[in-house]
């Protein structure tokens, strides 16, 4: 059956999963949120006064790395994909290198969430602090829902 040269199927609605609106949001959520740390994290670390607690301290560690894989791995793949045609005869050597990196932002991902555990319970952590660390904990099990949705992870 088709409508003026249109088949049905595309008139199908997407699951929510499946909905490309929820794929953005994800990407560029994830992307502002890892930037935010790579850059303010940095400049905290070397202008802070003061001593962190050690769970704190590793939890910041430990998604700063994750988000240094994701922009790695952003940039590793669109440098890699010089043009449309790239693909179409093999996949480059350096596109297959960069398609290894999702699998240290997935890893790095579970430890943010044993992690956030111990942040949690720092009682020296304010609210606004630990909703600040679950965003970034978020932004990372986001990013690695989408890599595993998409099977991006080489």
């Amino acid at each position: 059956m088709h409508i003026s040269n249109v088949p049905v199927i595309a008139f199908e609605k997407l699951s929510g999963m499946a909905s490309p609106a929820l794929h953005q949001f994800v990407i560029t959520v994830s992307g502002l949120v890892f930037l935010w740390v790579l850059i303010v994290w940095s400049i905290q670390r070397h202008y802070r006064q003061y001593v962190l607690p050690a769970a704190e301290a590793r939890f910041r560690l430990v998604t700063w790395w994750m988000g240094f894989s994701v922009v790695l791995f952003v940039c590793a793949t669109a440098l890699t994909m010089g043009g449309p045609n790239d693909v179409v005869f093999g996949l480059p050597t350096g596109l297959r290198i960069a398609l290894m990196i999702p699998w240290i932002t997935i890893a790095l991902a579970l430890l943010s969430v044993v992690l956030y555990a111990g942040v949690f319970r720092e009682s020296s952590v304010t609210r606004l602090g630990r909703a600040g660390y679950a965003i970034v904990m978020l932004a990372g099990v986001g990013f690695s829902w989408f890599v595993l949705y998409w099977r991006i992870a080489g």
